[in-house]
């Protein structure tokens, strides 16, 4: 993988319609360019989300993994998630399983919960390490809020997919993923209420958040 981004951003087209405004675009860039050359991991971190989002600049994967690995060595969680998701897509860098699950592994490491919600995606793919191990990443990555590891784990106490099968263990996650405003989630609750089984209230805070106290589900593996 390339360590050299390139000098000068590009910008997108169009981008320059607002004098001040590309201005001051210009002026961020050289900013978060300068600290990336101070070490920065966040800024290189942010510099490769701009070019993966094609956010003031063209559209530029190579480019934003470029910068992600940067940030990636230098131990930055979020980087190094992303960059294990554009290994696994082969988007800007060679697809690659192993150095994707090693960055994803890296992430996870450091409590990044969508790192840990892709590494459940991967345990069950054929060639993964099954439902169980499935199991125990979306857990971790649903303590900390992430909504489709909550549904996917609802799902596995729904199917008893590598956890002891438990109706109000799976009404509990697809309840805290649809109060996050997943459809399928919702829709996997309204299917369980259609079989008989109690759907519990919609628990919200006043601010609308899940308000649900996550640690009292804790993962039960099969025996």
């Amino acid at each position: 993988m390339p360590l050299n981004p390139a000098p000068d951003p590009s910008f997108a087209p169009g981008g320059s319609a607002n004098p001040p405004a590309a201005a001051a675009v210009a002026e961020r860039l050289s900013q978060l360019r300068a600290a990336s050359a101070q070490g920065s991991a966040e800024a290189q971190y942010e510099l490769g989300c701009l070019f993966r989002a094609g956010e003031c600049v063209a559209r530029d994967d190579a480019e934003a993994a470029c910068w992600w690995g940067l940030a990636a060595l230098g131990g930055h969680a979020r980087a190094q998630c992303e960059l294990g998701v554009l290994h696994l897509s082969g988007s800007g860098v060679a697809h690659d399983h192993a150095t994707a699950r090693m960055w994803l592994e890296c992430a996870a490491a450091q409590h990044d919960a969508a790192a840990q919600y892709q590494l459940g995606m991967l345990a069950l793919e054929p060639t993964g390490d099954g439902a169980e191990v499935a199991a125990h990443w979306f857990e971790l990555s649903s303590l900390r809020g992430h909504p489709c590891a909550q549904f996917r784990l609802g799902l596995a106490y729904r199917d008893g997919a590598g956890v002891c099968a438990d109706d109000e263990c799976a009404m509990h996650w697809l309840d805290a993923a649809s109060a996050q405003g997943c459809a399928l989630a919702a829709y996997a609750l309204a299917e369980l209420g259609w079989r008989g089984r109690r759907v519990p209230p919609r628990r919200v805070s006043r601010d609308g958040d899940c308000n649900i106290a996550a640690s009292t589900t804790a993962c039960c593996k099969r025996s």
